[in-house]
């Protein structure tokens, strides 16, 4: 961990081979404010374990958190006794990363263009380590292929007949992609570590380009097809050649100082970092020849991991699958935000009224626009599946229409109740609860009504299926009325207790008439009492509800009268 963030584990290989991804972490680092709009630059590390690409990543840290002054003098490689930090890392023999790792902060920098873009780093699972299969070595490499824009290809010494085979999957993979605009991947960078053949090839991109041509060549035949098949599915295929870091490194108490690092190591270092971070040479990840936003990552994502997480082994046609759906995913997303931002510009809550008319009409051409909008992303897969998806985007965007009439009816009944609330429970007899719903409905049907445009004569099945729903919360409206009824009829009958308790214990004694009496005034103070804390007043000859209050503080009274007597005027405790 540094002060400028930490590795979060994105991805992780459960114990029973299957992939879960870290939702909640991954929504922050993608999700936020700053970058969600900003096209992505995703640079990953892959290749075999134990060779080094975590200590590698935190150089390549340290190259984007210098200011620019620094990137150019070298000076960015830090002090020569500064600790490594960053990605979790440590030599050995033991693998250290497991899944995929995403630097928490992601760097944002201006490209050539003026235009700027959220740079990610991502560090993998190491290939053929003894404590995963080859299904879950190639699912995360597949998948760190797949979600970056520069895919560095991590290698030993040189590059061997199974590192070139590992590739193979992603060249026909491409091939299902010939008909799309743009290459399908962007860079491949073959990174070989502890090079020795300077004599031959010298370190850097010169010498490893050149390695890479001639080692190509002189594969058996389908290796030598691969060659070709590179070139037309990656935008650019290069490769880097990388000394060994010096011997400093194998004591175990190396803390990746630069002070233990050869200084061929470092110059090659400075070479690496600039060739790939340089505002010239960063790759943004495209789609379709569309750069990919931060946000739309995040769902490419969600919908890789829904692919992988089966029995299969990857293949070509399950990957084409996985990058179909996420970009479906994505076009529909985008559609549905430009639809929701300018529908709730001109007629949201903060916006100056509108004719129903005119709302209708821009909900007609919004939805126009929409449509439009999916329609212009570069849509992978089946023209049925396309088609599915545009039909339900159309269904949804109809039904934001509808339900935004629905919400003002609904809206509108509730403060036609709270009109006769105002602020208070709600508290009626239950003949003036039925006039109040029926007015209500009346309400929120009309409010309804001037949020649609139904041509004339055309039924309406949603202000029907409204005055249904509306209809249902007159029986919720009846529970909340008889509860806060009796909830005041037990309040006033305490009040009734209490004052007659008073009175029962009055020097000199109450004769029983005078006691009657008191008990006359105490019941008409209740009852005028529970009038007045109805919404409504009333004059209906009858009221269950104040009967009910009539009745319970008349059995009060007579217990009163009885203990009264028997108890020959003593303190006595009151029955409930």
């Amino acid at each position: 961990m540094t002060e400028l963030g930490y590795g979060v584990q994105v991805v992780t290989v459960e114990y029973d081979h299957s992939y879960y991804l870290n939702e909640v972490e991954l929504e922050k680092i993608l999700m936020s404010e700053e970058i969600k709009e900003l096209p992505v630059v995703v640079v990953s590390v892959g290749g075999a374990y134990r060779s080094g690409k975590s200590f590698l990543l935190n150089y390549l840290l340290r190259y984007l958190a210098s200011p620019p002054s620094a990137r150019q003098d070298g000076s960015w490689l830090g002090e020569e006794s500064e600790p490594l930090a960053g990605f979790s890392w440590r030599w050995g023999t033991e693998s250290n990363t497991t899944g995929i790792v995403m630097w928490s902060e992601p760097f944002v920098i201006k490209i050539s263009t003026g235009e700027k873009v959220a740079v990610l780093l991502m560090d993998t699972q190491g290939m053929h380590n003894s404590s995963s299969t080859v299904r879950d070595s190639s699912t995360i490499f597949t998948l760190s292929t797949l979600l970056s824009s520069t895919q560095i290809y991590n290698l030993m010494d040189n590059i061997k007949e199974d590192d070139l085979q590992s590739l193979q999957l992603f060249t026909v993979y491409g091939a299902l992609m010939k008909n799309q605009t743009g290459k399908t991947f962007q860079v491949l960078e073959f990174l070989i570590r502890d090079w020795q053949n300077t004599y031959e090839y010298p370190y850097g991109h010169v010498g490893g380009d050149s390695y890479l041509e001639n080692k190509l060549k002189t594969q058996p035949r389908e290796l030598q097809e691969l060659r070709t098949h590179m070139r037309g599915r990656f935008d650019k295929v290069t490769c880097f050649l990388m000394p060994h870091p010096g011997l400093g490194v194998t004591n175990p108490s190396f803390e990746g100082k630069i002070s233990g690092i050869g200084l061929d190591f470092r110059n090659a270092l400075k070479e690496l970092a600039s060739s790939i971070f340089s505002s010239e040479a960063l790759s943004m990840k495209l789609l379709g020849g569309q750069p990919v936003k931060s946000r739309e990552l995040y769902s490419y994502f969600k919908s890789y991991m829904s692919i992988f997480n089966s029995d299969t082994f990857p293949t070509p046609t399950t990957i084409f699958k996985a990058k179909s759906e996420a970009g479906l995913l994505v076009a529909y997303n985008e559609a549905r935000g430009q639809f929701e931002k300018n529908m709730g510009l001109a007629c949201g809550l903060e916006a100056p009224s509108m004719p129903a008319v005119d709302v209708s009409d821009l909900h007609q051409r919004e939805l126009s626009a929409a449509r439009a909008t999916f329609n212009a992303k570069k849509l992978l897969g089946d023209r049925e599946d396309i088609e599915t998806k545009l039909e339900d985007l159309n269904t949804e965007l109809n039904n934001r229409g509808n339900r935004k009439a629905i919400m003002k009816g609904i809206a509108a009944y509730e403060g036609a109740i709270a009109t006769v609330t105002q602020g208070r429970q709600l508290c009626v007899h239950a003949n003036d609860l039925k006039n109040i719903h029926k007015d209500a409905v009346e309400v929120a049907l009309k409010a309804f009504g001037e949020n649609r445009k139904i041509k004339q004569g055309e039924k309406d099945a949603d202000k029907d299926k409204l005055a249904r729903d509306l209809e249902s919360k007159y029986t919720v409206l009846q529970l909340l009325n008889t509860k806060n009824n009796n909830s005041i009829i037990a309040e006033i009958k305490n009040d009734y207790l209490e004052c007659m308790v008073i009175q029962s214990l009055q020097e000199p004694e109450l004769s029983i008439e005078a006691f009657r009496e008191e008990h006359k005034k105490a019941l008409a103070r209740a009852l005028n009492d529970f009038d007045s804390k109805r919404n409504r007043p009333n004059a209906y000859s009858s009221d269950p509800f104040k009967l009910k209050l009539e009745e319970k503080i008349s059995l009060q009274f007579n217990l009163f009268l009885q203990l009264n007597i028997s108890l020959n005027k003593r303190p006595f405790q009151l029955a409930p």
